[in-house]
Protein backbone atom coordinates (compact mmCIF):
# COMPACT_ATOMS: atom_id res chain seq x y z
CA UNK A 1 0.00 0.00 0.00
CA UNK A 2 1.23 3.21 -1.15
CA UNK A 3 -0.78 5.47 1.18
CA UNK A 4 -1.59 4.28 4.46
CA UNK A 5 -3.61 7.50 5.07
CA UNK A 6 -6.32 5.52 3.40
CA UNK A 7 -6.42 2.72 5.97
CA UNK A 8 -6.81 5.30 8.34
CA UNK A 9 -9.69 7.50 6.46
CA UNK A 10 -11.43 3.87 5.89
CA UNK A 11 -10.81 3.63 10.13
CA UNK A 12 -12.88 6.64 10.80
CA UNK A 13 -15.65 5.78 8.56
CA UNK A 14 -15.77 1.73 8.95
CA UNK A 15 -14.44 1.41 12.50
CA UNK A 16 -10.98 -0.26 13.01
CA UNK A 17 -12.36 -4.02 12.68
CA UNK A 18 -12.38 -6.86 14.35
CA UNK A 19 -13.43 -9.41 11.22
CA UNK A 20 -12.59 -8.06 7.71
CA UNK A 21 -15.34 -7.72 4.90
CA UNK A 22 -15.18 -11.52 4.28
CA UNK A 23 -15.77 -12.57 7.41
CA UNK A 24 -12.06 -13.51 8.51
CA UNK A 25 -10.63 -12.50 12.01
CA UNK A 26 -8.33 -10.01 12.44
CA UNK A 27 -5.50 -11.08 14.80
CA UNK A 28 -1.75 -10.25 14.63
CA UNK A 29 -0.53 -12.26 12.63
CA UNK A 30 -4.07 -11.70 10.08
CA UNK A 31 -4.00 -8.17 10.28
CA UNK A 32 -5.61 -5.68 7.58
CA UNK A 33 -4.83 -4.85 4.37
CA UNK A 34 -6.04 -2.71 1.81
CA UNK A 35 -8.03 -4.33 -1.21
CA UNK A 36 -7.97 -2.61 -4.78
CA UNK A 37 -12.10 -3.04 -5.88
CA UNK A 38 -10.62 -1.87 -9.16
CA UNK A 39 -7.10 -3.22 -9.82
CA UNK A 40 -4.29 -1.10 -9.81
CA UNK A 41 -2.92 -2.78 -12.64
CA UNK A 42 -6.38 -1.68 -14.53
CA UNK A 43 -6.14 1.88 -13.59
CA UNK A 44 -7.89 1.50 -9.82
CA UNK A 45 -6.78 4.44 -7.98
CA UNK A 46 -5.69 4.06 -3.90
CA UNK A 47 -8.65 5.58 -2.28
CA UNK A 48 -11.38 5.22 0.28
CA UNK A 49 -13.49 4.67 -2.78
CA UNK A 50 -11.95 1.55 -4.49
CA UNK A 51 -10.91 0.13 -0.95
CA UNK A 52 -11.55 -3.06 1.30
CA UNK A 53 -10.80 -4.11 4.22
CA UNK A 54 -9.25 -7.61 3.93
CA UNK A 55 -6.75 -9.36 6.33
CA UNK A 56 -4.01 -11.14 4.58
CA UNK A 57 -5.49 -14.33 4.80
CA UNK A 58 -8.52 -12.75 2.85
CA UNK A 59 -7.18 -10.74 0.34
CA UNK A 60 -5.01 -14.09 -0.71
CA UNK A 61 -7.89 -16.34 -0.94
CA UNK A 62 -9.56 -13.61 -2.59
CA UNK A 63 -6.91 -13.49 -5.41
CA UNK A 64 -6.66 -16.86 -5.81
CA UNK A 65 -10.81 -16.75 -6.59
CA UNK A 66 -9.65 -14.26 -9.17
CA UNK A 67 -7.82 -16.61 -11.39
CA UNK A 68 -10.30 -19.73 -10.59
CA UNK A 69 -13.95 -18.46 -10.24
CA UNK A 70 -14.09 -15.14 -11.64
CA UNK A 71 -17.85 -15.01 -11.35
CA UNK A 72 -17.68 -15.48 -7.75
CA UNK A 73 -14.45 -12.90 -7.58
CA UNK A 74 -16.56 -10.23 -8.86
CA UNK A 75 -19.96 -11.08 -6.86
CA UNK A 76 -17.47 -10.24 -3.96
CA UNK A 77 -16.29 -6.65 -6.04
CA UNK A 78 -19.81 -6.01 -6.13
CA UNK A 79 -19.98 -6.45 -2.35
CA UNK A 80 -17.28 -4.45 -1.69
CA UNK A 81 -18.61 -1.75 -3.91
CA UNK A 82 -22.19 -1.46 -1.79
CA UNK A 83 -20.52 -1.36 1.44
CA UNK A 84 -18.24 1.53 -0.16
CA UNK A 85 -21.36 3.14 -1.00
CA UNK A 86 -23.59 3.04 2.36
CA UNK A 87 -20.47 4.56 3.69
CA UNK A 88 -20.77 2.76 7.55
CA UNK A 89 -19.72 -0.52 8.89
CA UNK A 90 -20.86 -3.61 6.63
CA UNK A 91 -24.70 -4.59 7.88
CA UNK A 92 -25.87 -7.56 10.01
CA UNK A 93 -27.33 -8.75 6.56
CA UNK A 94 -23.90 -7.93 4.27
CA UNK A 95 -22.09 -9.80 7.14
CA UNK A 96 -24.25 -12.45 6.98
CA UNK A 97 -24.09 -12.77 3.07
CA UNK A 98 -20.57 -12.81 3.18
CA UNK A 99 -19.97 -15.55 6.40
CA UNK A 100 -22.21 -17.85 4.01
CA UNK A 101 -19.38 -16.64 1.35
CA UNK A 102 -16.77 -17.24 3.25
CA UNK A 103 -18.16 -20.74 4.39
CA UNK A 104 -18.43 -21.84 0.85
CA UNK A 105 -15.10 -20.66 -0.35
CA UNK A 106 -13.21 -22.42 2.72
CA UNK A 107 -15.12 -25.71 1.86
CA UNK A 108 -14.19 -25.58 -1.86
CA UNK A 109 -10.33 -24.58 -0.89
CA UNK A 110 -10.31 -27.54 1.55
CA UNK A 111 -11.90 -29.90 -1.39
CA UNK A 112 -9.08 -28.62 -4.05
CA UNK A 113 -6.54 -29.72 -1.35
CA UNK A 114 -7.64 -33.22 -0.98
Amino acid sequence: MKNPEILIEMYKIYGKPTVDWMGFNVTKNNHITYHHIKEDRNGGLETVENGALLTVKAHQLLHKLEHTNEAEYQEYQYWFRVINDMKQRPSDEIMHIMYTKKKKLLEQTRAKQK
